[in-house]
């Protein structure tokens, strides 16, 4: 056994170029669609008879047999029951019988000639079928099932059916195919095991197991050779021995199917990556085409020259070895089924699951045809080239002309090897004829043919003449004669020498004598057509006069700022000598911005008849050459903002002075801002700062160059009077104070003396604050006024010698100082006080700046009071009768002693 390994195949390609091929842009198309609703599956769903005359579809329950050659053949037919399902058919190469798969399991064979059929019912699902192609009777059927038979039957139809033998695999039978003389039978199986079968009697001669299981399996029609694919690998087997010839690997990718020529020699490989793969067993060559990234699957001829192929939805045929011939979308889908006939494959049948279509296999050739000149005069040669694609050297052109509605060969010539052509013809006669180049194609190109005109035709003369309306020749002037250019002399004529019928005469529309001055096409003389094209039908000599105006350029240098209106108007501004034209300014208003503007000034005219002045509106008379200039100047916005924005701006000082700010550019302004600015008698603005550019000062006075739009702003800060009042005594704390700060303010004498006994004394704040502290805070956000508030008092003086005097409502001394209006009440507490045993004082009133008797009184304080309580001096009766009785008693007890003792001695 001899391995190719994939690194040798993909060295051979690197190293040789000229082997690795692509899609060709050549195109083809339909020959024919037919419209179908098909349900079977993607092996079965179309077949081709041997001699290509019938395509064979299915519909649901029906066979459909279509004309190759147009489509338009139709047979229709219910091979069993109503509602029956046609899995798949497969029509026998001599076209004689349609085998078709009913319902899975049961196999119907269609008499073409007889209309007969034959239905027979498979042990399971039918998978695979092959009708061997020269056996001794015609109706023999090879077919495979899913349980892993083989069977081979022959039918009789109409009539019974004969199973020859039936032989039961190891595995489900991906894949059958025979040789064409039905000497050979091989089967490959999902296990990787390729069985050789007897045809005869259904017997397994001999077996190998490969290393993947099959995807594919083709032998060649002699029967020698075949080709077997697995997932991953290629391998070329003696179909008598099952002996491996050859093996080769394809990693990355997967085998799809394969096709092998009838005798071996040449094999072509489907990958899964949307390439074929090429291979000459005897001459070890390899080579491949790319045809897209989706996985492809080919079918070859009986010589593989043509590969027919479906891949992502596209449909083509490839030579083998060489490049693909067409390609052509079927579907945006992949699942699209072809039929190659490998006897005379002519035709490619593409087939989804709703359509059917018929592809010639030559592609669409091209061929071009230049007729040059396209105006031939009688008796001149006339120069026929073109180019076929493709560029193919050596092909034979013919060249015909239409005459009387017969086409008449005239000639031919050979391609070069760029495909280019070309044939020099002398024309005997005048006229319109048309001129076919015809190829007749090859082997891979249809025939082709195209068209095109030559038009024949006796000379004359022309004289064309040109001149100013002053009657000036105007020489070197261009004159086009259908497309033929010719200039004036100095004579300011043109002798042209053209063919009779209808001319297209264009004269220059314009001749500039300078820059600013031209002659310009006025009229045909004598024909009174005011237009520089003049088409006329000439049988003969002819002369014509071409009359000029003179022009001058109206010059406007305007900036881009403003756009200006002339009337009347005029491409490019010229105008012919005399015309009065009046021009008015059109300012662009989006150049005017609020910070810049643009302001006209003028006009400065000259030339002939030229306007200077200051009117937006420019009357000139145009004479001659005209330049009218626009006289402008810019200018800029000074824009001042005072912060905060109520404040005046007409209190600042601008020099020079302008009412609404707007400055010549490169003017020096002057800016002064006043220290302070009084909105109200209580509320002022004092300076900050000024700003502009990137600059901040804390001058009031600043100078700015207005080269630009600028913007000046002014700060003020804010600043609240503070108003503090007295009746009485001296403040402290007035005056100005800046927005939210805090002022402190005072009353220095909170108490005042005014005579004895009367006094001022302090009460509290008043205004925009309360407070009773003799020294008060506000947050200045506003204007703001306090007053200090007083309120008089007098001494009550009120005094006792004796006994306490207390306050009705403090139980204290009521002596002290009062609020005026404020009513005291005082008592005395002891009306009576001891001064010793015997005696005490009194309370007898009131004495001093009152009088009376109570000892609680209420007076209302109105002036000072000194009040003081009176008292009287008495006896203690009680104390005394207690003190002098035992006196008395003794008194007169010793008076009595004394007495009685006196008596006594007197007595005796």
């Amino acid at each position: 056994m001899k391995i190719k390994p994939i690194f040798a195949i993909i060295l051979t390609l690197i190293l040789i170029p000229n082997i690795i091929y692509t899609v060709h842009a050549y195109d083809n198309s339909p020959t024919w669609t037919k419209s179908i609703e098909n349900f079977a599956s993607e092996k079965y769903r179309v077949s081709l008879t041997g001699d290509q005359s019938l395509v064979y579809t299915i519909n649901r329950s029906f066979v459909i047999g279509l004309s190759t050659y147009d489509g338009n053949k139709r047979i229709e037919y219910l091979p069993a029951r109503y509602g029956d399902m046609v899995d798949g058919l497969v029509v026998h190469s001599s076209g004689s019988y349609i085998v078709s798969i009913i319902n899975g399991t049961f196999v119907s064979v269609y008499n073409r000639t007889s209309y007969k059929i034959t239905v027979f019912k498979a042990n399971s699902t039918v998978e695979n079928i092959i009708l061997p192609k020269k056996v001794d009777r015609e109706y023999t059927i090879v077919y495979t099932t899913s349980d892993g038979n083989i069977t081979c039957v022959e039918a009789n139809v109409p009539g019974n059916v004969v199973v020859k033998w039936n032989t039961r695999m190891t595995s489900k039978i991906i894949a059958i195919d025979c040789d064409e003389p039905f000497y050979r039978i091989l089967a490959g199986l999902d296990d990787g095991t390729v069985a050789l079968v007897d045809p005869v009697e259904g017997k397994i001669f001999k077996s190998i197991k490969l290393d993947d299981s099959i995807t594919s399996l083709k032998v060649s029609s002699f029967g020698f050779f075949a080709t077997v694919t697995t997932k991953s690998e290629l391998y070329i087997l003696r179909t008598d021995t099952l002996y491996i010839l050859e093996r080769i690997g394809f990693p990355n990718t997967q085998c799809t199917s394969s096709s092998i020529s009838y005798d071996g020699g040449r094999i072509a490989v489907g990958l899964g990556n949307g390439t074929i793969f090429y291979y000459k067993p005897l001459t070890e060559e390899y080579s491949k085409t790319v045809i897209s990234s989706n996985a492809i699957k080919i079918f070859g001829d009986k010589k593989l020259d043509y590969i027919a192929w479906t891949s992502g939805g596209r449909v083509g045929v490839t030579k083998f070895m060489g490049e693909t011939l067409w390609s052509y979308t079927v579907s945006t889908t992949t699942d699209v089924s072809i039929a190659f006939n490998d006897e005379n494959p002519n035709y490619l049948i593409a087939c989804t699951k709703t359509r059917v279509m018929a592809f010639t296999r030559k592609a669409f050739a091209k061929i071009t045809l230049e007729v040059s000149p396209k105006v031939i005069g009688l008796g001149n040669n006339v120069t026929f080239k073109g180019t076929i694609e493709p560029k193919l050297s050596n092909q034979t052109i013919k060249f015909y002309i239409q005459n009387q509605g017969l086409w008449e060969e005239i000639g031919w010539t050979l391609t070069d090897k760029l495909g280019a052509f070309k044939f020099t013809y002398k024309p005997t006669k005048a006229g319109l004829f048309t001129v076919k180049a015809l190829w007749e194609g090859n082997e891979e190109f249809k025939e082709t043919s195209t068209t095109n005109v030559m038009d024949v035709r006796k000379p004359v003369a022309i004289e064309i003449r040109t001149a100013s309306m002053y009657g000036k020749p105007i020489q070197n002037l261009k004159i086009t004669v259908n497309g033929t250019r010719y200039y004036t002399n100095t004579d300011g004529r043109a002798e042209i020498e053209a063919y009779a019928g209808t001319l297209n005469i264009v004269v220059e529309n314009v001749q500039n004598i300078t820059s600013n001055m031209r002659y310009k096409f006025k009229v045909w003389e004598n024909m009174g057509v005011e237009k520089n094209q003049l088409t006329i039908k000439v049988d003969s000599n002819i002369t014509l006069t071409a009359k000029y105006s003179i022009e001058y350029r109206l010059t406007v240098e305007t900036p881009k700022y403003f756009l200006y209106d002339l009337s009347p108007s005029s491409p490019d501004q010229w105008y012919e000598n005399g015309t009065k034209v009046e021009a008015i300014i059109l300012p662009i208003e989006s150049f005017n911005t609020t910070t810049t503007r643009i302001v006209f000034m003028g006009w400065e005219g000259t030339g002939a008849g030229a306007y200077t002045g200051t009117s937006r509106k420019a009357t000139i008379s145009v004479f001659g050459p005209v330049y009218e200039k626009i006289l402008w100047k810019k200018q800029y916005k000074l824009n001042i903002l005072m912060t905060p924005s109520i404040l005046n701006l007409n209190n600042v000082s601008v020099q020079p002075f302008s009412r609404d700010y707007w400055y010549d550019d490169g003017v020096d302004v002057e800016i002064e801002a006043p220290e302070q600015m009084y909105v109200e008698e209580n509320v002022r603005y004092v300076f900050a700062q000024c700003k502009y550019d990137n600059t901040i000062t804390s001058s009031r006075k600043i100078i700015l160059k207005l080269d630009s739009p600028r913007t000046v702003n002014i700060t003020y800060y804010v600043q609240y009077y503070l108003k503090v009042t007295s009746d009485f005594g001296n403040t402290e704390g007035k005056g100005w104070y800046n927005s939210s700060q805090k002022a402190v303010f005072r009353i220095i004498n909170s108490t005042i003396y005014v005579s004895e006994g009367i006094r001022k004394v302090f009460v509290e704040w008043r205004g925009n604050i309360s407070s009773t502290s003799p020294v008060g805070q506000i947050i200045l956000n506003g204007p703001a006024n306090v007053h200090a508030a007083f309120v008089t008092q007098y001494f009550l003086n009120v005094s006792s010698e004796y006994s306490q005097v207390l306050s009705k409502t403090m139980q204290q001394n009521p002596s002290k100082w009062y609020n005026e209006g404020v009513e005291v009440t005082f008592y005395i507490l002891d009306l009576t006080v001891d001064r010793d045993f015997f005696t005490y004082y009194s309370f007898e009133g009131w004495r001093g700046d009152i009088e009376s008797t109570e000892p609680m009184v209420t007076l209302k304080m109105v002036k000072p009071y000194n009040i003081r309580a009176q008292w009287k001096l008495e006896w203690k009766i009680s104390n005394v009768i207690i003190v002098a009785l035992p006196i008395i008693v003794a008194a007169a007890i010793m008076f009595w002693l004394i007495y009685s003792k006196k008596k006594k001695v007197k007595g005796k």
